[in-house]
């Protein structure tokens, strides 16, 4: 995790030469809200405080993260040794709290990549929906970068790249530009006891596809794995996710259920997952997407047969479905491609 580092107290103090005990009896004496943090090749971690006391640690060593007092417990025993370094850094008891919330957070969204569609869109959907959390972002270039929001607004941020290290409220449009030019996979955190917009929770609504049950989503599930063993019989893995992944994007200011980003609409591993309401022009969407990829993927691959392929898969879907597809209209979304 990126700990904002615009107000240093201390920086890259050596642990061979500074008395840890001492250091932390000194932040106690002051007062401090911010962080300890501890870097050293084979952990990096922190203590966060307000008002001078300990609020929550976290610890990384070789891949493995630990909360909590165990964290708390390898943060001091790294500190007490040599070859280390010490850093302090000062933060609003209110963004201490937030980010010591945050340590032990909920994974909301995980492997968000910004080439299918733009980080704004994500933030204005977490302000909407009054989130507090984090977003942890990994660079395409390496660098590392983190927007922490309470209740929908962004109270700080964090960069460390090559070329950019900067904090507070001026890294958010640097993180934002970054992403945007170069790339980024984005991990989205609540903190810990928060909840989505609203008092009270809503009850479960994903609506997993379930053919057993005949529901609208059934249906358009086995239509998509269908085309996607057809296309990827042609090609190779994964063609057929890339080329409807990026039509969706391109179909999101139409459909803004289907951005990826969104986090609505899923279909992944031959799975058709939608998480909220249904909403009643999905079939519509979902018709004018896949036509619009069989387009692309005829044109890509160099198949004028492509079409009449997917036709003959999907052969007799109308029957096995009868009711389904008249209920809920979808001759109309599906005609292009089903026999």
């Amino acid at each position: 995790m990126l700990i904002p580092r615009d107000h240093p107290v201390y920086e890259s103090l050596n642990t061979s030469f500074t008395d840890f005990g001492a250091l932390l009896k000194d932040l106690g004496r002051r007062q401090l809200s911010g962080c300890l943090e501890v870097v050293s090749e084979e952990l990096r971690g922190a203590i966060l405080f307000a008002a001078g006391q300990p609020l929550n640690a976290y610890a990384d060593r070789g891949g493995q993260r630990v909360t909590g007092i165990k964290a708390a417990d390898a943060v001091a025993h790294r500190g007490a040794a040599g070859d280390a370094v010490l850093n302090v850094y000062a933060l609003s008891p209110a963004l201490a709290e937030l980010i010591a919330q945050s340590v032990d957070g909920e994974l909301v969204y995980g492997g968000l990549s910004t080439a299918f569609t733009s980080l704004d869109r994500l933030l204005e959907k977490l302000q909407q929906e009054s989130h507090s959390g984090y977003l942890e972002l990994e660079l395409a270039s390496g660098g590392q970068a983190a927007i922490f929001l309470a209740n929908g607004a962004i109270v700080d941020a964090a960069c460390w790249a090559a070329d950019v290290h900067s904090s507070g409220a001026a890294a958010t449009n640097e993180i934002m530009a970054l992403a945007a030019s170069q790339g980024a996979t984005c991990n989205v955190f609540r903190t810990a006891g928060a909840r989505a917009a609203g008092a009270t929770p809503a009850p479960a609504a994903s609506v997993a596809s379930t053919l057993e049950g005949g529901d609208v989503l059934g249906v358009w599930e086995e239509i998509l794995a269908g085309t996607e063993g057809v296309v990827d019989g042609m090609s190779r893995p994964g063609q057929f996710v890339m080329a409807f992944k990026e039509v969706l994007v391109d179909r999101a200011d139409i459909y803004p259920f289907l951005d990826p980003f969104a986090a609505e609409f899923e279909y992944k591993d031959g799975k058709v997952t939608f998480h909220g309401q249904v909403p009643e022009e999905l079939s519509e969407a979902l018709g004018a997407c896949l036509s619009d990829t069989l387009a692309k993927l005829a044109f890509q691959l160099r198949r004028a047969d492509l079409e009449s392929r997917v036709r003959a898969q999907h052969a007799g879907l109308y029957e096995r479905h009868s009711a389904v597809i008249e209920r809920f209209h979808l001759r109309a979304a599906t005609q292009e491609f089903v026999a």
